[in-house]
């Protein structure tokens, strides 16, 4: 049987087909009432929670930017290293880039088995 409508608490909320209605004064109102209990307790538990209420928003946003600065911090390390592994990859470090491990194989590359061949000529290219 369903209820008239003055016999509705006022913390009922009201069901519509997919979604419930947000009375925002009505969460407004509780969340007063919920911090005017916080900072009524004056003892030392009161007030670490009064203290972590007003601060929780602080912390939020400070892990939210440690975590965002984490993952840039992983993918600027990472991206060159990753786009050097079509060249090669350094058996010193695997996150060393093949340029900066190995910097003279360009002409080792180029000239193939012929280096050590070509190192008796003069015109030869030394290290």
């Amino acid at each position: 049987m369903q209820e008239p409508k003055s016999m509705l608490v006022s913390d009922d909320r009201v069901w519509y087909d997919q979604f419930t209605s947000t009375d925002w004064v009505h969460d407004s109102i509780a969340d007063a009432y919920r911090v005017k209990g916080l900072r009524s307790r004056k003892d030392i538990r009161g007030r670490v929670k009064s203290f972590f209420d007003g601060t929780q928003g602080w912390i939020l946003s400070a892990l939210v930017g440690f975590v965002t600065a984490t993952i840039a911090y992983v993918v600027d390390v990472s991206e060159t290293p990753i786009f050097d592994w079509k060249d090669g990859y350094c058996h010193d470090g695997f996150l060393i880039s093949e340029k900066r491990c190995c910097p003279d194989d360009g002409i080792n590359a180029i000239l193939g088995n012929l280096g050590p061949i070509m190192s008796k000529y003069p015109f030869s290219v030394r290290r």
